[in-house]
């Protein structure tokens, strides 16, 4: 029977959490095909969001609930997971957010697939809220032009306004008369220079390897940090269309004001652009 563990961050959004952990209890084959263990870090400031995720993970006995010192964030907080378990004991090692909803055979079919030995990530199909598959990120390694569009955004937070307005117009337009050519063309297995953030699929071998994920900021950029993370270590990250994932997208940030976001993304942004 294959051993699975997933590692999520609860930042003050225990109902997040709570879902996610139902929808993991609910999964096809858990038992047969499987063992299926959860560690939650908790970077809460909300003492009260803290008491009622500690007591719900008390109920399921493969729940782990390790309580932070602070917010460390995101990354850093899943190495506290990464660091407390010995990554060669499982199968599979799935780091995420907690606004994860996971489709009922995600861990079954992940049983069932042969995984080539350099193949460090499998980044899932993650549907947002209005539908959007947000893998794969970037499916080659990013040009000049986007670098240069990606700095003209982190230059000024009103810019970044007017580009993230236009890019939403651009994205209900195409949707509007169903353009979806995109979409269909890029929904195949195959190898992939990042994947998003919020879930990744990691080698055992990788994370034994490399020990913790490197992340210099606080927040945002954790994808351009593992992907050349990865690369760095001759491995790979592949798209598989197969796996479902469903995403209450930046359940955490979203009680963050927008310009605090901001800040944290420009720092992130400018830090780790030498890693694109």
């Amino acid at each position: 029977m294959k051993k699975i563990i997933f590692i999520c961050v609860n930042f003050n959004n225990y109902q997040y959490t709570e879902k996610f952990i139902i929808s993991l209890s609910q999964q096809a084959s858990i038992g047969i095909k499987f063992e299926l263990q959860i560690i939650v870090i908790d970077n809460s400031t909300d003492v009260l969001d803290s008491v009622r995720i500690r007591k719900f993970c008390s109920i399921f006995k493969w729940i782990s609930y390790i309580k932070s010192d602070s917010n460390l964030g995101y990354f850093h907080g899943l190495n506290i997971g990464i660091q407390s378990i010995y990554p060669l004991t499982y199968d599979h090692v799935i780091i995420c957010n907690n606004d994860l909803v996971f489709d009922s055979m995600f861990c079954s079919l992940l049983c069932d697939l042969s995984i080539d030995k350099n193949i460090f990530a499998l980044c899932p199909d993650i549907i947002s809220r209005d539908g959007l598959h947000q893998n794969p990120l970037l499916i080659r390694r990013p040009s000049l032009l986007f670098k240069l569009k990606m700095d003209f955004y982190f230059s000024n937070y009103y810019f970044a306004l007017i580009s993230s307005f236009f890019k939403k117009v651009v994205l209900k337009t195409a949707r509007l008369f169903g353009s979806n050519a995109s979409t269909e063309l890029i929904l195949i297995t195959q190898e992939i220079h990042s994947g998003l953030g919020a879930c990744y699929i990691l080698s055992p071998i990788f994370l034994d390897s490399v020990k913790t994920l490197y992340y210099p900021s606080f927040l945002f950029s954790e994808e351009t940090c593992l992907s050349a993370q990865i690369h760095l270590n001759k491995g790979i990250l592949m798209f598989v269309p197969q796996l479902k994932v469903f995403h209450d997208e930046s359940a955490s940030l979203s009680k963050m004001p927008s310009k605090i976001k901001y800040g944290y993304g420009k720092n992130s942004h400018w830090l780790l652009r030498h890693l694109m």
